[in-house]
């Protein structure tokens, strides 16, 4: 589709490493530490934004899941309703198909 100017109006697609299994299923998210030292750059009155070194980690167990696995977030994006969603990327060996 294309806009009056003649500019596409759709949204690149994604670019991904790896393909997805969609599932959607409970886990267990658990924070690696219990506070994380941070660089503000600048606050606003209405919220601020922080600079943090080496990103954010954590563990997750997967429903059916034992072990848990180590992941790093990489993406956070506020969605209707008041939830926000976040992408991780695995930290360790990524997961294989059908494992969950």
């Amino acid at each position: 589709m294309r806009s009056s100017d003649d500019k596409p109006t759709s949204a690149p697609q994604e670019r991904r490493d790896d393909r997805r299994n969609g599932i959607c299923e409970p886990a267990r998210l658990l924070p690696l530490s219990d506070s994380v030292e941070v660089l503000v750059e600048n606050v606003s009155e209405g919220g601020l934004f922080v600079v943090l070194e080496g990103g954010l980690e954590f563990e997750i167990q997967l429903m059916g899941e034992t072990k848990t696995r180590r992941v790093q977030l990489v993406r956070s994006q506020t969605l209707p309703g008041q939830k926000a969603g976040l992408g991780f990327k695995f930290k360790n060996a990524g997961m294989t198909e059908g494992e969950h």
